[in-house]
């Protein structure tokens, strides 16, 4: 018996934690509900480097075979423009909305809620992100709201690029404040009408399954761009890899030097820590070609074409220097984006 054990014998009781501690450790989605808009993983809305604040000429243009133009801007320059990981929010919420759609009953774009309340532990929890002391990352989660909101996008279709779509990543956030009922109140976003038109598509969601070992990637940026390029183009069914020129996926990344991006292309590629599929970089004779393929045993259906013959697979041998991205021809038709 111990100093602390007081006279009737029994051990005094561990004091019970508040309800909103012990309820901020049920997570609002399990491995299987994580999605993301198929259609923002091909398009490149979001930069990879976070440090873009203060920049005047943070702008993104990317033109698609000749036949659309996007432009992501910001409003504030100071605020910045959204990131990779920033981007993490909008799978939570993503997934959140497919989670609600996927319940019984007749959902209408028009009547659809697009507002998904949470609070912020869940979140972080959610997204894999470590816990600090001190709210550190409350006020990243503030940040990467906030550039969320800054961020728009302009969508110019046709030819002559006349017809103009404005659009916006994230339409607003609210955060709740703390009072002495509420110790964790709860914090709300609401998207914007285009991704509930992606959720709720008559004939099939524009949304792709997403692994939560996605949220894993820490390493570089980059990396979670190639794992959302892997989903998105090539998928979890059996069939061919896809194969994505390098210059092309150069103009996808958002970074502004080629000699930067193809290093880190090809430490991507010889770390291969992506969940669900492999990379392998070819060299073609227009240049290099990155092969996006599922990984053994992560079909979503079963096999049914022969294995590949060993003898096909790829070289990963590391080239001395980057092939040069010019003087190829204009009408390249591999990784093109279907708007």
């Amino acid at each position: 018996m111990t100093d602390e054990t007081p006279l009737g014998g029994k051990p005094p009781r561990k004091p019970r934690l508040p309800r909103e501690i012990s309820e901020r450790r049920r997570l609002p989605l399990t491995g299987e509900e994580f999605r993301d808009l198929t259609w923002a993983m091909k398009l490149p809305l979001v930069r990879v480097s976070p440090k873009n604040k203060g920049r005047a000429d943070l702008t993104i243009r990317f033109k698609d075979d000749g036949k659309s133009l996007v432009v992501v801007t910001v409003l504030d320059p100071q605020i910045g423009m959204a990131t990779i990981l920033d981007w993490d929010i909008m799978i939570f919420a993503v997934s959140m909305l497919m989670k609600l759609a996927n319940t019984p009953g007749g959902h209408q774009v028009d009547t659809f809620s697009r507002v998904v309340k949470f609070r912020p532990n869940d979140l972080l929890a959610t997204i894999h992100r470590a816990k600090t002391d001190g709210g550190t990352q409350i006020n990243k989660l503030e940040g990467a709201l906030k550039r969320l909101v800054n961020t728009h996008v302009r969508l110019h279709i046709g030819t002559d690029f006349r017809d103009e779509r404005k659009f916006t990543l994230l339409d607003d956030y609210h955060r709740g404040q703390s009072t002495a009922d509420e110790l964790y109140p709860e914090w709300s976003v609401t998207v914007p009408r285009w991704v509930i038109e992606q959720i709720l598509r008559p004939n099939k969601p524009a949304v792709r399954k997403i692994d939560p070992a996605y949220f894993d990637l820490n390493g570089k940026a980059m990396e979670r761009v190639v794992a959302r390029w892997a989903v998105a183009h090539r998928g979890y069914q059996p069939g061919p890899p896809h194969r994505m020129i390098a210059t092309r996926a150069f103009e996808l990344s958002t970074m502004s030097e080629w000699r930067k991006f193809y290093p880190v292309l090809q430490d991507i590629v010889e770390l291969n820590r992506l969940p669900d599929h492999t990379l392998t970089l070819q060299e073609t004779d227009r240049g290099v070609d990155l092969l996006i393929d599922v990984r053994p045993g992560h079909e979503r259906e079963p096999k049914r074409w022969n294995k590949r013959d060993p003898k096909g697979k790829h070289s990963t041998q590391r080239s001395d220097r980057a092939p040069r991205p010019d003087k190829l021809p204009d009408d390249i038709d591999d990784g093109v984006i279907n708007l």
